[in-house]
């Protein structure tokens, strides 16, 4: 999106004006996380810069983790992403084409050596298995009882039907 014509913007009415001659067409986005729980080779390495370097439709954030956020009990919060967690790898793809939506899975597949059996919840990925013990490990069932209780009527669900 171009946002240069943001410069001059001096009020609420004139942010809407600029919303209007942003570009209308759809795009497409896609995201998938991971979660690395162990070192990786120097070999390694290199293959997750090339796929870096080669990923030029969106972005890849390297999350580290540690330090205090090991104090808190994963089942504590819907946040289970905490103990052994080295880093964290986000992809975000962004384009006016569909097609090219493979980029990410490419990407997904060459690095697919880092993945554990974890993923972010924020990015809602169709194409993994298992989805929800990926997203919320050992505190799944706690939080399936806490929704059925406060959630009757499904308000909250995922797009995959769970």
């Amino acid at each position: 999106l171009e946002f240069s014509s943001m410069k001059n913007i001096k009020n609420i009415k004139e942010l809407e004006n600029v919303s209007r001659e942003m570009n209308s067409e759809p795009m497409y986005i896609s995201a998938k996380a991971h979660f690395v729980k162990r070192e990786i080779s120097s070999a390694q390495v290199e293959t997750l810069e090339k796929n870096i370097r080669n990923f030029t439709t969106g972005y890849v954030l390297l999350d580290s983790f540690g330090g205090n956020i090991d104090n808190v009990n994963p089942e504590d919060t819907a946040f289970i992403h905490r103990k052994d967690i080295l880093y964290g790898i986000q992809v975000v793809h962004a384009s006016y084409e569909v097609t090219e939506l493979t980029l990410i899975n490419d990407f997904d597949r060459n690095t697919s050596f880092m993945h554990s059996n974890q993923s972010f919840q924020n990015y809602i990925d169709e194409k993994i298995e298992r989805p929800l013990v990926k997203y919320y490990g050992l505190a799944l069932l706690k939080l399936m009882v806490i929704k059925n209780r406060y959630d009757i009527d499904n308000f909250f669900c995922y797009c995959s039907g769970d």
